[in-house]
């Protein structure tokens, strides 16, 4: 089954390996415009030269919550999918 994501934005949190790498780039591969939050700076950055926007957060820190929703937000002015 294929999902068409292409008017959607999409943050993926552990997004720079495992299963947040796989999850992020299977939203990027349906057209979504996909956020990879996570604290590995290295592989995240890495996992989005592959289709997505970095964003270094460590989901344990309110204020990199904040600062990451405020960067999707400036960019598209809303988030549809949180993973």
């Amino acid at each position: 089954m294929t999902y068409d994501f292409s008017d959607h934005v999409v943050a993926v949190t552990g997004a720079a390996i495992g299963i947040g790498r796989a999850t992020a780039g299977q939203f990027a591969s349906a057209g979504a415009s996909v956020y990879l939050l996570d604290i590995d700076d290295r592989a995240g950055s890495e996992a989005a030269a592959a289709g997505g926007t970095y964003v270094h957060c460590d989901v344990t820190s309110h204020d990199d919550i904040s600062n990451a929703l405020a960067r999707i937000e400036a960019d598209h002015g809303r988030l549809d999918v949180l993973v």
